[in-house]
């Protein structure tokens, strides 16, 4: 859902109707995007998972994988560098037919990359870093 009105409040309708329906017994989560970064879903617990672009879970605990490409302010007068970080987000409190959102970014702390998982309020449910500056 966030995907859709991100995409709308965008002008963006691309990649809306691609996705499959929320299953009810379920958690979704979705993987958003902004225009100077790309972060995709990899893997559930350790396996493989082949959408980039959500993660649909069972109720419980669970580890999501991540792949994330940016670009950092290499200083001024210096050209942007490209970055790269991999994370794994565990939570142990997916609910069913619930929605949350993982959020990714970066500096200006030494904490380099950041990924945040939230609910459907926006509250920040895990936090996890990679990298610094």
């Amino acid at each position: 859902m966030w995907r859709c009105v991100m995409g709308l409040s965008l002008g963006v309708l691309a990649g809306c109707s691609n996705l499959p329906a929320h299953d009810p017994a379920q958690a979704w989560v979705d993987v958003m995007n902004f225009a100077d970064n790309q972060l995709q879903a990899t893997q559930v617990d350790s396996q493989p998972w082949a959408a980039p672009e959500y993660f649909q879970v069972t109720p419980g605990s669970h580890t999501l994988s991540l792949s994330f490409q940016y670009w950092s302010d290499a200083g001024y007068g210096h050209e942007p560098l490209a970055q790269s970080c991999d994370f794994d987000l565990a939570y142990d409190g997916f609910r069913a037919d619930h929605e949350y959102q993982l959020v990714a970014g970066w500096g200006p702390s030494p904490e380099g990359a950041w990924l945040r998982l939230l609910n459907e309020r926006g509250d920040q449910l895990a936090y996890d870093t990679c990298g610094d500056f």
